[in-house]
């Protein structure tokens, strides 16, 4: 339901970067829960979190890529590289999780939140950056600037943040 919910709005709104903003909090605030607490109501309470997070993030991350990449072929290659980084995941996972660390995993969920928090500052960064560019094609674009670019590189490309 959040992920449908969520998709929504930010199709309505034509914005990922917010909205991946804020539900990156409940994966973040997710893994640190995991990390501190060993009452087993909270840590289930955690899971959830991270999976609500998780889930509405995934989708958002596919869109962001959908609509900012163009043409098609380099939209295909962009999503091609994220699902096979993505994907790649699966094999840390299973190094990381240390049975020995058994039941609390802190390892596992130390470099979870780790690489949840650097995505996170990444989607400030593509936010400033994706912002920033359509600014400076604005005012190319006012100063009279002849659009050679096609697809994303063109001046009139908008790109969504």
């Amino acid at each position: 339901i959040s992920s449908f919910a969520i998709a929504f709005l930010s199709d309505r709104y034509q914005r990922r970067a917010p909205f991946m903003i804020f539900f990156g909090l409940f994966i973040l605030t997710g893994y640190s829960i995991l990390l501190a607490s060993k009452t087993p109501s909270v840590l289930y309470f955690a899971c959830f979190m991270v999976t609500f997070g998780g889930y509405v993030l995934l989708g958002l991350n596919i869109v962001w890529i959908n609509v900012n990449t163009g043409p098609h072929y380099n939209r295909a290659t962009a999503i091609a590289m994220n699902q096979t980084i993505g994907n790649i995941g699966g094999i840390f996972a299973g190094q990381i999780y240390l049975t020995k660390e058994a039941p609390h995993y802190v390892t596992g969920q130390a470099v979870s939140l780790t690489a949840c928090g650097l995505a996170w500052c990444g989607v400030w960064v593509m936010w400033y950056y994706l912002r920033r560019t359509n600014g400076q094609r604005e005012k190319k674009i006012q100063d009279g600037a002849v659009d050679t670019g096609k697809g994303d590189q063109s001046l009139h490309y908008r790109y969504q943040y």
